[in-house]
């Protein structure tokens, strides 16, 4: 485990959004939502696009490539080194908004469990893609 102090925290969780938000913005990709420190997002909903999927391993590649960086910058301050791990999947899903009063937009389906399961059996700092 790590310990930080906060203004530690803050900071590296302001520079990790605020380049994760231009990668996604350079290559439209939708943010869905994050639970723990998981991170989901989709590309073509909810406006389908042609190339989706090329669109999301372009994004994955330069979210990889600002992560390795951040941690060179950082590893002179004596942080500690975060990873990811990546998975991506295509395929139907179903999408919504949910909630009453709290409004939220959320997908559902094999296509999301399948990019799941990816992502958490995929090695620390790689990009695993499944066969669909």
């Amino acid at each position: 485990f790590f310990f930080f102090k906060q203004k530690t925290a803050y900071e590296m969780q302001r520079g990790l959004v605020g380049s994760e938000m231009c990668i996604r913005d350079r290559y439209g990709i939708e943010k869905i939502k994050t639970i723990g420190d998981c991170y989901m997002c989709a590309c073509g909903v909810p406006v389908a696009n042609d190339d989706h999927a090329e669109r999301m391993i372009r994004f994955a590649i330069a979210a990889l490539r600002d992560l390795t960086f951040f941690n060179q910058d950082k590893h002179e301050q004596e942080w500690p080194q975060l990873q990811v791990r990546i998975g991506i999947n295509t395929g139907p899903v179903v999408a919504g908004v949910i909630g009453k009063t709290k409004l939220q937009y959320d997908m559902w389906g094999d296509s999301v469990n399948t990019a799941s399961r990816v992502q958490s059996t995929g090695l620390p700092d790689a990009i695993c893609v499944s066969n669909s």
